[in-house]
């Protein structure tokens, strides 16, 4: 029953969440029905799926949170190749402070501490990936790379783990499906947020 309702409010936030990206594009694209219902569907199960995973756990409101930033910054990544700061760092101010907090009320430090390594071990990571890629890795998922962290940091090294090899897997796909449909060329760019958040979520989902 909860993971219906949760399904339910996915759902009817998703139309809001696309306009939510609209706003946040430099150049405003017409984002018609089809954005809008992909969005639902989208943030229905993902919200289903947490709540499945999680339960009414203290937790699962900045999984919720992280799914729903997921969708906007996602439509915002895929149209414009960028993820806005005032998206990105609020969220990890929201998930990362509220897992800690969790930690902290619930007795278990060491989840705290998973937040703060993970954030910190994911983002070294990728600000090395933006240096060495030159361009193909940008600062927008440098930051992003600090939510991804802590929200998989949280529940442990192996979702940690997952979290970045589901990243990379699932881009290295997209970047094979577009050569092969040559929607872009060997040296063209693939937006990395929506593959990082999507393993995010993923791993939080088979933690």
């Amino acid at each position: 029953m909860l993971a219906l309702l949760s399904a339910a409010c996915g759902g009817a936030a998703g139309p809001w969440l696309v306009g939510v990206a609209h706003r946040n594009l430099r150049t405003p694209l017409p984002l018609g029905i089809a954005w809008r219902v992909a969005a639902a569907a989208a943030t229905a199960l993902l919200f289903a799926v947490l709540t499945l995973r999680l339960g009414p756990a203290p937790v699962l409101p900045a999984y919720l949170v992280l799914a729903a930033a997921a969708v906007v910054l996602s439509i915002v990544d895929l149209a414009e190749r960028r993820l806005p700061d005032r998206i990105v760092l609020p969220t990890a101010v929201a998930v990362g402070g509220a897992l800690v907090l969790d930690g902290f009320l619930d007795g278990r430090p060491g989840v705290a501490v998973g937040v703060l390594l993970g954030a910190a071990g994911m983002f070294t990571l990728f600000l090395a990936l933006a240096v060495a890629s030159h361009g193909q890795v940008g600062m927008g998922d440098v930051k992003l790379a600090l939510v991804v962290g802590a929200a998989a940091g949280a529940l442990g090294l192996s979702t940690w783990l997952l979290a970045l090899v589901f990243a990379v897997l699932l881009n290295g796909v997209v970047a094979l499906v577009a050569l092969l449909t040559k929607r872009v060329g060997l040296h063209g760019a693939i937006p990395f947020g929506p593959s990082m958040l999507a393993g995010a979520l993923l791993a939080v989902a088979l933690a």
